[in-house]
């Protein structure tokens, strides 16, 4: 015996719902269709599906026994269809190196869970990326605001720069002055950011009388200075995680301001638009959670 998907579409609403008007309100009925169309599918089965009450609607023995099985198959033909109405859509997120290791690969579980239909590619680069070129549909750069009509510029995290080290070390810096790094090992990137630091600082001399070890990206830096290998220098995004679990300890509070910061940039106008709102707003998301959560 045949019987109306509609009808057993209904029919999963309205058990879900516990009444018809809830699932006459779905579904863009009126509620008399939504009773016409459970009243067939019984008569179909033989069985009552639903025991009309003075409160309200309850499933009979029929009723429980048919909702699993039509809610799963129905949420599978939706989902098909929707595959083959909507494809995944894909993008590229171009990101700093040490920005993609260190923020943005132990959130990216997150986004596959939440988003399993948009396909993600991670470029680790610090290359400008073209919009144009399809070089990238949206980055992740650390800079000064961008006012472009065609793009979309939100600020994410400061670009500012302090020290960090591990929870060892900073018992061997005790009450250390920054005038005595000069006897530590300073961990820095090609950036070169200890220097500037330091004569910020007005201890310019201690960079000339101070060991360095120097890594050609940031996230190395923090990784020695995790293992205790030295300072280094991190930025909010970088280092917030390791210094929230205990990894690191930021022994100063003298920071290296900086005008930049990390910025997402996206095109206004764009071939995936949902898909790219998607990604973005989870961006700006999981970059607001991260700072609430180490505030």
């Amino acid at each position: 015996m045949k019987y109306s998907m509609n009808a057993i579409k209904t029919f999963t609403v309205v058990a879900r719902h516990g009444s018809f008007k809830g699932a006459a309100d779905e579904l863009g009925l009126t509620q008399g269709a939504v009773a016409q169309q459970i009243r067939s599918l019984e008569a179909s089965l033989g069985h009552p599906l639903f025991n009309r009450e003075h409160k309200g609607l309850s499933l009979s023995e029929a009723g429980r026994k048919l909702k699993v099985p039509a809610t799963r198959a129905m949420a599978m033909i939706d989902e098909a269809l929707d595959d083959i109405q909507s494809p995944k859509s894909r993008i590229s997120l171009s990101v700093p190196p040490s920005f993609a290791a260190k923020w943005l690969i132990p959130r990216l579980g997150r986004f596959t869970n939440q988003y399993p239909k948009v396909e993600l590619k991670v470029l680790a680069t610090t290359e400008v990326s073209s919009f144009e070129r399809n070089e990238a549909d949206i980055a992740v750069r650390i800079c000064t605001p961008v006012r472009r009509a065609t793009l979309d510029c939100h600020h994410l995290f400061p670009a500012d720069v302090y020290p960090v080290c591990s929870p060892s070390l900073a018992d061997e810096l005790g009450r250390t002055a920054l005038g005595n790094l000069g006897r530590f090992t300073l961990l820095q990137d090609t950036h070169d950011l200890w220097r500037t630091y330091l004569e910020k600082a007005g201890h310019a001399e201690n960079f000339a009388s101070a060991r360095t070890m120097t890594f050609s990206q940031a996230s190395l830096a923090i990784d020695a200075a995790i293992a205790g290998q030295g300072i280094a220098l991190g930025s909010d995004p970088l280092v917030l995680e390791d210094v929230k679990a205990g990894r690191l300890v930021a022994p100063f509070e003298k920071r290296l301001p900086d005008e930049k910061g990390f910025h997402l940039i996206y095109p206004r106008s764009h071939r995936q638009k949902k898909a790219l709102s998607l990604i973005g707003n989870w961006i700006l998301e999981e970059a607001k959670e991260s700072q609430l959560g180490n505030s």
